[in-house]
């Protein structure tokens, strides 16, 4: 279960720690960053049973000791997600440095079929370059789509009639973003067209094309790692079935591997991915992760130890903490925005409520509404629409003024829960640093620690 896993990390990562100044010797997790090799290698040998999972287990737990008013406990459970993720980095390094090197070499020799030239050498660095043409392809694959799709459904400014969801569209690059200088110019240059799509067809045909022919090369490829060996072919079926058939039936006899150990080293190295930065390693990370569902469907892994705690809605469920409203302070992002559209309603700037939320969802700069004429914050939104004169005459306050008056959060954002409960704050007052004192101050030599590294 989700708390046997951590109570054997937490014995795993707890050594003699010494007070230097009683000298009294004691149980305590190492001074951070310092950690034990019996972490390292607890945290290396369950890396498929852990990573993001028992970090959100850590944290709904703090959170869960904090909202009971446990606070010693909500300490210990914080320090201990700290130190996790202290250890997490600490391992997933050489594997973030390694793929960084390689992209020295990939991306010089880009377009370059003769991949022996460049992409021979010892295995650690043909797996990085494999993994690398993996991931430049699920990449640009992605970039593709995205252009296609934008181009299949050009941006209407305030059209209530568009078929997509704007934020998707917004995602996909399909909106422009207007100059900050009011400059006269859409920069259409910033939303794929035609040109865009034909552009990047030619770079994922490439990236294919160099991927496979670094597969195709027997010394590069065949003696990769199984689970690498294994998303290539998996990878390249559609089929949720025929994938898990693959698995089965084909691969793990032909390897003399069972499908819970080829799961296991695939689900390891999408917590190595998941640690990557999102440009451009998402794409293959989501990859990744589809296909671990997609192989553990029906199986007893389907449902992972910590589920019933980190995904569980049930008010009495093990992991439940009673979230709550509170007053927003002055300039806060969420009551700016209340004001704005109180602002826009009080002088007829927009009808109704759906024009409303078309406003609010495109304008690009909110901090300008009460300091511009209504025409000014149409043109700097990019608005095509004809905005209908205030009914009033009266000078329009500002909206930092209209801040100072008193705030009611709106029902619809209350959604019955309870105010101010304030259990969120009870740990502040350990959070507050002295910023006169850097952490690298403290940092000793691995050889000083004994057996910490």
């Amino acid at each position: 279960t989700g708390p046997q896993i951590a109570k054997a990390f937490e014995q795993a990562c707890v050594t003699m720690v010494k007070n230097e100044t009683s000298g009294e010797e004691f149980l305590d997790l190492p001074v951070h960053p310092a950690v034990t090799n019996e972490a390292v290698d607890f945290v290396v040998a369950n890396r498929d049973l852990l990573g993001l999972r028992i970090e959100r287990y850590l944290q709904r737990m703090k959170m869960r000791s904090q909202w009971k008013g446990n606070v010693e406990e909500a300490r210990w459970n914080r320090r201990l997600w700290k130190h996790y993720l202290t250890l997490d980095r600490h391992i997933s390094a050489p594997f973030r440095q390694i793929l960084t090197d390689t992209e020295m070499i990939i991306g010089p020799n880009f377009g370059n079929l003769d991949v022996l030239a460049y992409a021979d050498g010892p295995l650690v660095q043909r797996c990085a370059c494999y993994l690398l043409l993996r991931t430049t392809v699920a990449h640009w694959t992605k970039k593709l789509t995205d252009a296609k799709f934008v181009v299949a459904n050009p941006y209407e400014p305030l059209s209530t009639e568009l078929d997509v969801n704007f934020i998707e569209l917004f995602g996909k690059g399909g909106v422009p973003r207007k100059a900050r200088d009011k400059m006269k110019s859409d920069n259409a240059a910033f939303v794929p067209t035609e040109a865009t799509v034909r552009e990047r067809e030619r770079v994922v045909a490439m990236s294919l094309q160099m991927k496979n022919a670094f597969v195709e090369e027997s010394s590069l490829f065949d003696d990769l790692p199984v689970e690498l060996r294994f998303i290539e072919g998996a990878l390249n079926i559609r089929n949720e079935t025929e994938r898990r058939q693959f698995m089965v039936e084909t691969f793990c006899p032909q390897e003399n591997i069972t499908p819970e150990a080829l799961r296991a080293g695939v689900r390891r190295l999408y917590i190595q991915f998941s640690r990557m930065i999102p440009d451009p390693y998402q794409e293959m990370t989501l990859e990744l992760d589809e296909l671990i569902d997609e192989l553990s469907r029906g199986t007893a892994e389907d449902d992972t130890p910590f589920d019933e705690y980190v995904s569980n809605l049930d008010v009495n469920g093990p992991g439940f903490f009673q979230t709550y409203t509170f007053d927003q302070k002055k300039f806060s992002g969420e009551r700016f925005m209340d004001e704005a559209l109180k602002e826009m309603q009080e002088y007829n700037i927009v009808d109704d409520e759906e024009e409303a939320d078309i406003f609010l969802t495109i304008r690009e700069d909110v901090g300008e509404y009460g300091t511009e004429t209504v025409n000014d914050i149409s043109e700097s939104i990019g608005s095509d629409f004809k905005l209908k004169k205030r009914r009033k005459k009266k000078k329009q306050p500002d909206i930092f003024d209209r801040l100072e008056e008193e705030y009611v959060i709106p029902d619809d954002r209350k959604l019955g829960r309870p105010m101010d409960l304030d259990w969120l704050n009870l740990l502040e007052e350990d959070e507050k640093r002295n910023f006169d004192v850097y952490e690298s101050d403290n940092w000793r030599e691995a050889l000083d620690q004994g057996d910490m590294v």
